[in-house]
């Protein structure tokens, strides 16, 4: 699975090399730039299937993504999983649930 993954990386042109400013602060060679592999749904599909199956022992009910990045990356989770996916959104400079959506306590 490992290879097929790297494979998908490749061919979708994910993977980028060059000098780049992590939002962490450090500096890095190389970047994967996952918005281009979700473009293609049956791909994210598989990239995304080892994540579902780790998450499956875990045994939850929702899954949240941050608005704008985490959203299809939510959606396919919860797909595979069979569970709800919501996001966040950013208001004044903090991540908070809108749109109605709600956690259990």
């Amino acid at each position: 699975m490992e290879e097929k993954i790297k494979e998908i990386l490749a061919e979708t042109g994910a993977v980028l090399s060059g000098h780049f400013l992590l939002s962490s602060g450090k500096h890095s060679g190389g970047y994967v730039q996952c918005a281009k592999v979700l473009r293609f749904p049956d791909k994210a599909e598989v990239i995304l299937k080892p994540v579902a199956e780790k998450l499956k022992e875990m045994q939850i009910d929702k899954i949240v993504g941050p608005a704008m990045g985490g959203i299809l990356v939510a959606y396919e989770l919860g797909r595979q999983l069979g569970i709800e996916a919501i996001f966040t959104e950013r208001t004044d400079g903090v991540m908070s649930l809108r749109r109605g959506f709600e956690l259990k306590k």
